[in-house]
């Protein structure tokens, strides 16, 4: 085995985070990694792939052709859909640049499973927030499942993993940010209803148990989305959609660049 495709051996048995490292399933978000700027190490793909991949590749990183069963064998597991990368990772930003010129961000103080995490991400980019806020006891937004299910997303909306996020967000907040809670209960005000002011930080809790009640001693509003029938609640990535589309109409948001100065998770000098 080349040292080149060696990166890419044995997935499921590896800490990619600890190795700093990220791998990418499939030609969407492969393709979406190398169009970011992202440093890429290498991307592998069946025959069929060459022709496209070799243009995107060339001058950024090898590109090593494989068989299909080659493939499976090499990296433990058959969902690659003919095309994986590897790319090496690098700093996130800070919330003062995440923040800098922006109106409407998410917060996950502690969304550990990747795969909604990695939906989150990838509605909050197609809905118009311009970054996220990750807690310490949220998930790797860089793991191979998070990447996948945020369709690429996560390599160009802007996201800050602070070492204290409730400071980051009292911060905010003293910058006149306001904070509102996702709930799923009758605390939370009908959010057909509610008009969010022209910076909100709307914050959403994990699958098992919403928010916790540090996150929402933070909230200076709650909001929930009215259920019909006999359901109580949507799941968090689908509840994330809603939420932020309905925000997102009401501050009239447009789809439009990143805020001056950065590009993806990297701020331009």
């Amino acid at each position: 085995m080349t040292p080149d495709v060696a990166i890419l051996s044995r997935l499921p048995d590896r800490d990619l985070r600890r190795e700093g490292l990220f791998v990418t399933e499939g030609r969407l978000v492969t393709e979406r990694a190398l169009r970011s700027g992202w440093p890429m190490e290498l991307v592998a793909c069946v025959p069929p792939w060459q022709e496209h991949f070799a243009p995107l590749t060339a001058g950024r990183c090898p590109l090593t052709v494989l068989p299909e069963a080659d493939m499976a064998h090499l990296a433990g597991f058959a969902f690659h859909r003919g095309v994986l990368g590897a790319g090496r990772r690098k700093p996130l930003h800070t919330p003062a640049t995440v923040a800098a010129g922006a109106r409407l961000l998410v917060g996950l103080p502690e969304v550990n499973t990747v795969e909604n995490l990695g939906a989150v991400c990838r509605s909050a980019s197609a809905l118009g927030a311009d970054g996220v806020l990750l807690g310490s006891r949220a998930g790797d937004p860089l793991s191979r499942r998070a990447i996948r299910s945020s369709a690429g997303s996560v390599f160009t909306l802007p996201l800050t993993e602070p070492a204290d996020l409730a400071d980051a967000l009292r911060g905010l907040r003293q910058d006149r940010w306001r904070i509102v809670g996702a709930v799923a209960d009758a605390r939370g005000q009908d959010l057909h209803a509610y008009r969010p002011a022209a910076r909100t930080v709307v914050l959403f809790g994990n699958e098992a148990a919403g928010l916790a009640a540090d996150a929402l001693a933070l909230c200076d509003d709650l909001v929930t989305i009215p259920m019909a029938r006999d359901m109580d609640s949507l799941n968090l990535a689908v509840a994330a959609g809603v939420v932020l589309f309905v925000l997102a109409q009401s501050m009239r948001l447009g789809h439009g660049p990143p805020p001056t100065g950065m590009v993806g998770n990297a701020t331009v000098p």
